[in-house]
């Protein structure tokens, strides 16, 4: 048998309760201490994944017009990103969802919410439209493209641009 010697301790394993108590909150208060900053990193992220996906949507829609010479409709379905076939002639405004898969973008922002997309029924539907790209000069060291449309009445006015940035009327 194996009893215990008197004056000699048994060896425990583990921790107390006390010492238990104070490493967890140690560490509460290291989560508390992190978590906001966490927090404001990811906001952040999401932030710049928005502002990247609104700007190739805007560049890919700059290419669409550039080589239909009108503006896509928006997209068929929320889980289908094909350009509608035709906007409803009758309201003044087509509006959906970016047509994503026509476009070759991603179809969220940040948050994956879809991004959303509005044109005018007389653009997307084929009204011409103008595209001037304007070489870099002297005055403006930075070259523009500007896109011009002609409303109902036959007047030109600037979808993309103005006339003032290169000194000549359209």
């Amino acid at each position: 048998m194996n009893k215990a010697r008197p004056g000699h301790r048994r060896a425990t394993a583990g921790f107390s309760l006390p010492e238990l108590a104070i490493a967890l909150v140690i560490v509460g208060l290291l989560i508390g201490l992190f978590a906001p900053s966490l927090s404001a990193t990811l906001e952040r992220r999401k932030l710049a994944e928005t502002r990247q996906a609104l700007e190739e949507a805007r560049e890919a829609l700059l290419g669409f017009a550039v080589m239909h010479r009108r503006l896509p409709r928006p997209a068929v379905s929320f889980s289908r990103g094909e350009e509608r076939s035709a906007c409803d002639p009758g309201p003044p405004t087509c509006a959906g969802f970016l047509p994503w898969q026509t476009l070759g973008v991603r179809r969220s922002d940040g948050w994956n919410k879809l991004l959303h997309y509005s044109v005018t029924t007389a653009l997307a539907n084929g009204t011409p439209i103008s595209l001037e790209i304007v070489p870099p000069s002297e005055t403006a060291p930075v070259g523009r493209l500007k896109i011009r449309s002609r409303r109902d009445d036959g007047t030109l006015f600037y979808l993309v641009g103005s006339d003032d940035s290169c000194g000549r009327s359209p």
